[in-house]
């Protein structure tokens, strides 16, 4: 049994506030949309805070999440195809922009809720 040393270690604590994005719970519980492409709602959600617009590139999107960014293309697609979200292209070397339009509720039934 050694010593107990009296030597601390510094640790290095990146010290920004804890944000939280509110998201209803249709994205959590729609059981027609991947689990990817609902972490990148939930990105897209979070930097346009909600209903609203974002150009997050999809390098960045892909940075953030740790998917490829050809799969990104792949989730957005499913996104814009459910319906979830509208893209329009800016023009040349500017990123998308995204815009959420959904999820609509009644079409995502939450487990246990009365539809």
């Amino acid at each position: 049994m050694g010593e107990a040393s009296s030597r601390t270690e510094s640790i290095s604590v990146k010290s920004s506030p804890v944000r939280y994005i509110p998201v209803p719970a249709e994205v959590i519980y729609a059981p027609d949309i991947s689990p990817a492409a609902k972490l990148l709602f939930l990105v897209l959600w979070g930097d346009c805070r909600g209903l609203g617009t974002t150009s997050t590139s999809q390098e960045r999107l892909a940075e953030i999440t740790g998917i490829g960014p050809k799969t990104v293309r792949g989730y957005l697609r499913e996104l814009i195809n459910k319906g979830w979200l509208r893209m329009t292209r800016p023009g040349l070397g500017r990123p998308n922009q995204y815009e959420i339009i959904g999820p609509v509720p009644h079409q995502s039934p939450i487990p246990g809720e009365p539809t």
